[in-house]
């Protein structure tokens, strides 16, 4: 079940103060930590499963199907400074989960080396987990597949289909790695070299760049620079999605398109949803973020962008009164010193000495204390 791929993963977010992935049921995130799934060490889980995602993806694709490619072992070039050795030293022999299409597999090389050295999709490294990661965040199967999404109506299936055919017809694309030309014409008939599409700086003669055919026939970018309009994210085995002269992950022009759920990930395909808090939710799922319960007409709080109702805020978020040691109500005026909190009344908030409300006058605090004047303090303590 796809609910069970990675349990118990460590989270790479929090540590030890989670005990393992518990994958929600409907959510996709712990439901101890509350981080997502690819913030948990599953990438060794999930690898097969990536892979497979993109082979769905772009089964209709012409340009490449990536169900099918192997690790590739590789002589790989690095970019860090040369170390002085008394003897020569051969290059290091590197395995890459991934390659690129390339017009010469001698650009393969060029092209890796060229990528931060934290990006670089070398088995074992940070880059390789990098990649995993994006695999699941970029290319999420809830957007390609209905059989992925939680509880679908017929009606739903039907036009999340339709709205998958016609991205992988229009949109949908895999660039590769080229061989940058050395010259174009302008409309002056003057030679000029050919610059990155992103950050507009001159591409080198004969230097690998990448070639996106949606994009058209004269625009290339620098590997690092082959990233999503959106999110600034590489874009994941050259996975691209184009629309309006702009490139973007397949997560990002989904949601051009249509609303994500933000209880649930998914994207919206109901005709009628909740809208709140700058986010969008089915119906079903507009719930408290931390029990689950309707809240439908209900009152609740915001709390990072998610809905918590009355009593799991009053639990888990609430302050204490230093005072009088009752719970601060949401929609309650409060003061706030340091670690410590008051009712913002004159039963709550009032010098510890003489009792004169401090509400909207200046104070001297001392740990849980407060005082009116330094009078009262010295008397106190």
């Amino acid at each position: 079940l796809t609910h069970e791929v990675g349990a118990g993963a460590p989270c790479l977010k929090c540590g030890d103060k989670c005990p393992g992935l518990d994958l929600h049921f409907w959510r996709k995130i712990c439901r101890n930590c509350k981080c997502k799934q690819e913030d948990h060490d599953v990438v060794a889980s999930v690898s097969t499963r990536g892979i497979d995602n993109i082979g769905k993806l772009l089964m209709q694709d012409r340009e490449v199907n990536s169900e099918n490619q192997s690790p590739t072992k590789t002589t790989s070039p690095t970019k860090t400074s040369p170390v002085k050795q008394s003897k020569p030293v051969a290059p290091v022999a590197a395995t890459y989960e991934w390659t690129p299409q390339a017009s010469d597999p001698k650009l393969v090389d060029s092209y890796v080396s060229a990528l931060p050295k934290d990006k670089q999709p070398i088995v074992g490294s940070a880059g390789a987990k990098y990649r995993k990661k994006q695999l699941m965040r970029q290319l999420p199967s809830h957007d390609q597949e209905p059989n992925e999404c939680h509880d679908l109506t017929p009606q739903e299936t039907t036009e999340m289909s339709l709205f998958v055919k016609q991205y992988r017809e229009k949109a949908l694309g895999v660039a590769r790695v080229e061989e940058n030309p050395k010259l174009k014409v302008t409309m002056f008939l003057r030679w000029s070299y050919y610059s990155c599409a992103e950050c507009r700086n001159p591409l080198d003669e004969g230097d690998a760049v990448v070639w996106a055919e949606r994009a058209g026939s004269e625009r290339y970018w620098h590997p690092g620079c082959f990233s999503c309009a959106e999110c600034k994210e590489l874009l994941v085995d050259l996975i691209y999605f184009y629309h309006d002269g702009k490139i973007y992950c397949g997560r990002h022009y989904c949601e051009l398109h249509k609303p994500r759920c933000a209880a649930c990930d998914e994207l919206i395909f109901a005709p009628e949803y909740t809208q709140a808090e700058d986010c969008y939710w089915h119906l079903k799922h507009f719930c408290c973020w931390h029990c689950d319960q309707p809240l439908g007409g209900k009152n609740y709080v915001p709390h990072d962008n998610q809905p918590v109702c009355i009593p799991c805020y009053e639990k888990t978020f609430a302050h204490t009164c230093s005072t009088c040691s009752e719970i601060i109500a949401p929609n309650t005026e409060w003061v706030t010193f340091e670690e410590h909190h008051w009712h913002a009344n004159s039963n709550c908030f009032k010098c510890t000495q003489c009792s004169q409300s401090l509400v909207g006058k200046p104070c001297i605090p001392k740990g849980s204390m407060v005082f009116c004047c330094s009078k009262c303090k010295r008397e106190k303590i």
